[in-house]
């Protein structure tokens, strides 16, 4: 079924729940990976000091998931609390745990709810890990753009990045976007 006929039979006519109808729309619209890029190093180093990272995006879109550096070895493990700001206000807050895998350096993090990302607002990551250490990102780009979708990182705009992570340097690695 098309997106169209979708909207105008099934969310019309009431036939699904609002969060089965949230679900289905999600679902057929296209996903947009935002990689920060840069090189990858090694030891960033957990004792469940904070780590964040703020951005904003050009255009309204949903924030699906976070990629996230793995522990360095593959038998590591992290786990802490991760939240998502909506310039201020706490909007997501969750528990992740993330295990060293052979040949792999970062892994994405499906949030158990889409965030909707608004042009023009600040939206900060945070996460307190504690565990292994990780890969992690060096000179990483500040600015992407995929298919037309500008997202500028920028430092932790709510609280403080103790554990150093900063617009291009850190624990993450991309984001993973919904376009309407």
């Amino acid at each position: 079924m098309s997106y169209d006929d979708f909207v105008r039979y099934v969310v019309k006519d009431r036939i699904l729940i609002d969060s089965e109808v949230v679900n289905n729309l999600l679902a057929k619209m296209r996903k947009i990976h935002i990689r920060r890029s840069g090189t990858v190093g090694e030891s960033w180093t957990h004792g469940g000091k904070q780590d964040g990272i703020s951005f904003s995006v050009s255009t309204n879109v949903w924030l699906t998931a976070v990629d996230l550096f793995l522990p360095v070895r593959n038998v590591g493990k992290l786990t802490g609390p991760f939240e998502v700001y909506e310039d201020q206000t706490q909007v997501l807050t969750t528990n992740v745990t993330l295990v060293g895998q052979v040949d792999k350096q970062f892994q994405m993090f499906k949030l158990p709810t889409c965030v909707r990302l608004q042009a023009g607002k600040v939206y900060s990551l945070r996460q307190r890990m504690k565990g292994a250490s990780s890969f992690r990102g060096d000179s990483c780009s500040t600015n992407v753009c995929v298919d037309d979708v500008i997202v500028t990182f920028m430092d932790l705009a709510v609280g403080s990045s103790d554990n150093s992570t900063n617009s291009s340097l850190g624990q993450f690695h991309g984001l993973t976007l919904i376009l309407d």
